[in-house]
C-alpha cells in the first residue's frame, strides 16, 4: 500500500463570469464523483475518472489518488485529495486548461511526512515549517498551538531554543541537527516547506 500525500489545491478562477464559471465547475465535479465514466472505473472519486468525464487521458499523468472534497467560494475553487506517495496536481492542471484555458491560476500544497514530502507552488509558505507534534509535547503545544502548518523560521528557532536551551544562538541550522539526533525527534517532527515546479 502507498503512503498517502494529503494534497490541497485552490484554483482562482478568472475573466468573465469567474464565479459562475468556478461554481459550474465544481458542480459538474461533484456529479462525476458519483458517476463511473466507463466500465473500467471502479471508483468513481478516482481521479483519472474526473479527467477522463474532463475530455483528459488519465494515462498521461500520475492519477494514483482520490478527491475527498471540494468547494467554490466566490471565483475560488478549493480541493483536497489523497494522493499515492506525492501530488497528483499536474492532471488537475490539464482539467482546469480544459475548462477554463488560460483564465485559471492553480495553488497547491501536499505533504506526505513518510517520505519527506513537503511541496508547494504557494510563495509565502516556501520556507516556513510544517511542525507535527504527535505526541503533544507540552513545549510545542505552548510555541506552536494549532498553527502548525504554517510555522515560520523565527518561531521554529524560539521552540528549538527552548528545547535546547543551552544551544541558544546556535543558528537554525545547528539546532534542527541537534533536534533530529535528540528523542524529541521520536514524537515531533519539523520539516520546511519546499518549492514545487509541478505546475
Amino acid at each position: 500500500m502507498a503512503n498517502i500525500c494529503s494534497t490541497t489545491m485552490r484554483v482562482l478562477v478568472y475573466g468573465d463570469n469567474a464565479t459562475e464559471r468556478a461554481k459550474e465547475f465544481t458542480e459538474k465535479i461533484r456529479e462525476w464523483q458519483e458517476k463511473p465514466f466507463d466500465e473500467t472505473v471502479k471508483y468513481p472519486t478516482w481521479i483519472g475518472n474526473l479527467a477522463k468525464h474532463a475530455g483528459v487521458n488519465p494515462d498521461r499523468y500520475s492519477t494514483r489518488g482520490n478527491i475527498d472534497h471540494i468547494e467554490q467560494n466566490g471565483n475560488e475553487i478549493i480541493i483536497d485529495q489523497e494522493d499515492a506517495w506525492s501530488p497528483n496536481v499536474e492532471v488537475w492542471d490539464a482539467i482546469m486548461k480544459k475548462s477554463f484555458g488560460e483564465d485559471y491560476e492553480l495553488r497547491y500544497r501536499a505533504s506526505e511526512p513518510g517520505c519527506l514530502v513537503f511541496e508547494t507552488n504557494e510563495e509565502d509558505l516556501v520556507g516556513k515549517y510544517y511542525v507535527d507534534n504527535y505526541d503533544n509535547i507540552p513545549e510545542v503545544d505552548a510555541i506552536i498551538g494549532c498553527e502548525y502548518e504554517e510555522v515560520p523560521e523565527e518561531t521554529v528557532i524560539i521552540l528549538l531554543e527552548t528545547l535546547f536551551p543551552e544551544k541558544k544562538g546556535a543558528g537554525l541550522d545547528e539546532l534542527l541537527a541537534d533536534f533530529a539526533e535528540s528523542d524529541c525527534s521520536k514524537n515531533c517532527a519539523i520539516n520546511r516547506w519546499e518549492r514545487g515546479e509541478r505546475v
